[in-house]
């Protein structure tokens, strides 16, 4: 699960497509611009100078509402994502990270992966900080900002 706390109102949105099913607060490289002019394909980063996106699509539908705890992306489908900016605050469930971090950790996306981790040496383009743990819908979660 993801919530957004301080994220511009001009947040750079894009309209991502996967090919495989995405958890909301996963982290996803940017791909090419789909043929249809608006959707971009995403996979796990390659590199860690990648452009990252956060997923956070919106997980109330009409037709089969999900419960926010329950909801997925499924592949081949138009989500949401954020590309990041300095400052931003964003809480993400502690399942989203490799392992869950501390307060005060960096963490860092995952090279061929979807996840967060802790690098005391971080050199991806998007680094978060650790500043708070919370809990959403009762699980543990982190509270991070955009370095």
């Amino acid at each position: 699960m993801i919530r957004l706390d301080k994220v511009k109102s001009t947040a750079h949105l894009v309209n991502i497509i996967a090919e495989v099913n995405l958890n909301n607060g996963m982290v996803v490289a940017l791909g090419a611009l789909k043929a249809d002019g608006e959707g971009y394909a995403v996979a796990a980063p390659a590199a860690l100078t990648d452009r990252i996106v956060l997923h956070a699509s919106v997980p109330m539908g009409y037709v089969e509402p999900d419960l926010e705890e329950n909801f997925i992306l499924k592949a081949g489908e138009v989500g949401r994502g954020y590309i990041l900016e300095k400052g931003d605050i964003v809480t993400i469930t502690d399942d989203m990270f490799v392992a869950a971090p501390d307060l005060g950790d960096v963490v860092e996306p995952v090279v061929a992966g979807f996840k967060l981790e802790v690098n005391a040496t971080p050199t991806a383009a998007v680094q978060l900080k650790v500043i708070a743990k919370e809990s959403l819908a009762a699980k543990p979660a982190s509270v991070l900002e955009v370095l």
